[in-house]
């Protein structure tokens, strides 16, 4: 059972029509968020490299969204205490996913042993994704504001004042 304290109301900026749309961003990833990856995103990422090719593009930089075998990722990430899931939605379908893993440690000897938050994964969807296409994205920024919601986590989870780095 989702906790409303677990959703969040937030603005999405959708570019076609220049205006901030209300979306949620969930402090979860939900069976619901995997099935819109599965019959949604890779749908969708198939139809736009088709399109690059039609074009005469090279694709080999752009089919990162079904080797990630997301399925896999979350079951992992439930298991996992130290690994967290976020999500953000829009009227239903997901826009972005990350995960993230707080267990980390700093090797580098000036942060010897500071806390470090690793992003495992992130992922937009293809319709948000500018590799696949250019500036037709519908909303702008959605992998930008996962991590800033991601460095607001660390900095919940380990204090204002600690130094926390992301990868």
């Amino acid at each position: 059972m989702t906790r409303q304290q677990d959703i969040q109301i937030v603005r999405l900026f959708e570019v076609e029509t220049q205006r901030y749309v209300k979306g949620e961003f969930r402090n979860f990833i939900s069976d619901e968020n995997l099935a819109d990856w599965q019959a949604k995103w890779l749908p969708e990422q198939y139809r736009s490299i088709v399109r690059i090719l039609e074009r005469g593009g090279n694709v080999l930089d752009h089919a990162d969204s079904s080797k990630w075998k997301c399925r896999k990722k979350v079951s992992f990430m439930r298991l996992n205490p130290s690994q967290r899931g976020f999500s953000l939605v829009y009227q239903g379908v997901t826009q972005g996913m990350i995960i993230v893993d707080i267990s980390k440690k700093c090797k580098h000897p000036a942060q010897k042993n500071e806390n470090l938050v690793c992003i495992d994964y992130i992922q937009v969807a293809p319709w948000n994704n500018r590799k696949l296409n250019g500036n037709s994205v519908r909303f702008s920024g959605v992998a930008r504001y996962l991590m800033r919601k991601t460095v607001e986590y660390s900095k919940k989870m380990f204090g204002e004042d600690e130094s926390v780095f992301i990868l």
